[in-house]
């Protein structure tokens, strides 16, 4: 059944982490790294990740459109996952395929704020799928 609230949650969650990692890029002046490869700058050909980053938002808004039962935490989940995949393909586009990272875990190890979206969200859909015993599809 077509719910808008489930919409509005889902899409205002993408606005939201959109806003915020570009917030955190622009106006916070961390320092960092310019990530021209994946996570822990794995190198991939630019346009190999335009494609995969294009091909997993495409899945999450279709995988999120045939759900049979949407829960507040799937649409913050997919919200996220959107969100944080947008962001860093915008910043992709705007920036000849590199983006921004400037948290760091580990010698070498840069993320975004955008990278803790997508992470975060994927932790909360395989939580909710697990938790209502369905397969990912």
């Amino acid at each position: 059944m077509f719910r808008l609230s489930h919409y509005r949650i889902l899409w205002s969650v993408v606005i939201l982490i959109v806003a915020l990692a570009w917030f955190a890029r622009i106006s916070l002046n961390l320092e960092g790294v310019y990530n021209t490869g994946v996570a822990f700058s794995i190198p991939i050909p630019t346009y190999l990740i335009y494609i995969l980053m294009s091909g997993l938002i495409l899945w999450v808004i279709y995988w999120h459109l045939t759900l049979p039962v949407k829960t507040w935490m799937t649409n913050i989940g997919a919200g996220l996952v959107i969100g944080g995949g947008l962001s860093n393909l915008i910043e992709r586009i705007l920036n000849n395929g590199k983006v921004w990272d400037y948290f760091t875990v580990l010698p070498g190890g840069y993320f975004n704020l955008a990278d803790v979206a997508v992470i975060s969200g994927i932790i909360i859909l395989i939580y909710q799928e697990v938790k209502y015993e369905r397969p990912l599809r």
